[in-house]
């Protein structure tokens, strides 16, 4: 094994490293089985919110905490190539391919796999 392919080696070691941190501080913030699920895997996901529309994600990128002590998820959206197989409930993906958002996570009551894997 060459230098370069060890450093390579090293690096992604660490970056793993890092995220198992953010996702281990993450469960802090909100200590629920979805969130190290969420934060790990790349699926599709849905967020029921308390008007009852469901949020269609891929992921939840990070968890924080706001000044004012509530809680956020930024997660990646699902895109419009993504179809539901949930009917007669609104459903959010995102309308652009800017697939980011920031959810306060005191408007979501469930959260589920949308497809079975």
């Amino acid at each position: 094994m060459s230098l370069n392919e060890t450093n390579e080696l090293e690096e992604e070691a660490y970056e793993e490293d890092e995220r198992d941190q953010e996702i281990r501080e993450a469960a802090q913030l909100l200590p629920a089985w979805f969130t190290s699920r969420m934060m790990y895997d790349v699926r599709a996901f849905g967020l029921l919110t308390i008007n009852g529309t469901v949020i269609g994600i891929q992921c939840i990128d990070s968890i924080s905490q706001a000044s004012d002590q509530s809680i956020w998820i930024d997660v990646t959206l699902l895109d419009t190539n993504y179809h539901s197989p949930i009917r007669g409930i609104p459903f959010i993906v995102a309308p652009t391919s800017r697939l980011t958002a920031s959810i306060n996570v005191n408007h979501i009551v469930a959260a589920f796999e949308l497809a079975d894997t």
